[in-house]
Formats: structure tokens, C-alpha cells, sequence
């Protein structure tokens, strides 16, 4: 709508980016109030404990504010980047600058590439339908990666026991 005049292209990627960064913040304070509970209780199943989180708390420290920037351009993980800050315990105000950057610069993006291709009704879909086919195939061999090694790690952890 924005393409074709009928929306401001800078009202929408206003909305957009405000979208973004109330939604990371809600999810910052839900990770921050009950994450740490919830994930010390359950988290035991599938390899979480005590002394890995402490273990994401001081990458959080370290590497934080890049993590969040970067997350925000990673289909699930964007999803899951307030939460995760939250739970580690990364600091409100360090969280809150890099969303703001980060969020800035993907609703730009998304913004600028409706507006460079946009005009071309053909495109668009075509772009969105690739993109998400390729963020699929992509995303899968990432879970499928991380799952062999995660099986591994546990199968050698318990064999050297």
C-alpha cells in the first residue's frame, strides 16, 4: 500500500520499527521476571544448567549488544533475542540501545527494499517466495546441525562417565 501511495513509506517504517522494539522489550521483561526460573526448571532436559546460562551471561557482557543487533536479521532467533537477553540478565539499558540500533536498521532495510522493488508487482513475491524457502533450508540445517552435536557431545559426555 505504502508503494502504491496509499500509506506514508516513512509512517509505515516508523510503525514498523516502534512494532519492533515495544515487542523485544515485552519480551525482555518476561525473560527478566520468569525466564531464569523457567529455564533452570526445564532447562535440564535439554542440557541447559546453572553454569551454562552464567556461561551466556558473560558472553552477554561481552558480545551483548552485537548478539542483539545481529538476531534481529535471524528468522526465530529475533523472536527469541528480548527473551534470551532477559533470562541471561543482560542490562535493561545496554539491551534497549542495541534493539534500538538493531531494529533501526531492519525496518530500513525491509523498508528500503520494498521501495526499491516494490514497484515491480512481480518481484516482490518472487523475492519473498525465495527468501522464505531460503531461510527455511537454511534454518533447517542449523537445527540439524546444532541437534548431531548436541547428540555427539551428550553421547561422549556419557561414555567418558
Amino acid at each position: 500500500m505504502a508503494v502504491d501511495g496509499q500509506l506514508n513509506i516513512y509512517a509505515v517504517a516508523a510503525v514498523v520499527f516502534a512494532a519492533a522494539v515495544c515487542g523485544d522489550n515485552i519480551a525482555y521483561l518476561i525473560g527478566r521476571k520468569a525466564g531464569r526460573a523457567v529455564v533452570l526448571h526445564h532447562g535440564a532436559k535439554v542440557g541447559v544448567t546453572e553454569e551454562r546460562l552464567q556461561k551466556i551471561e558473560v558472553m552477554l557482557d561481552r558480545r551483548g549488544a552485537y548478539m542483539v543487533i545481529g538476531a534481529r536479521f535471524i528468522a526465530f532467533v529475533r523472536q527469541l533475542n528480548g527473551i534470551t537477553a532477559g533470562t541471561a540478565k543482560m542490562s535493561w539499558p545496554r539491551f534497549f540501545a542495541a534493539d534500538l540500533v538493531g531494529c533501526a536498521l531492519w525496518a530500513g532495510f525491509w523498508t528500503g527494499v520494498v521501495v526499491l522493488i516494490g514497484k515491480e508487482k512481480v518481484i516482490l513475491p518472487f523475492f519473498w517466495h525465495h527468501l522464505s524457502l531460503t531461510a527455511s533450508v537454511v534454518m533447517a540445517i542449523i537445527f540439524l546441525t546444532l541437534a548431531i552435536w548436541w547428540i555427539r557431545r551428550r553421547g561422549m559426555g556419557s561414555e567418558a562417565e
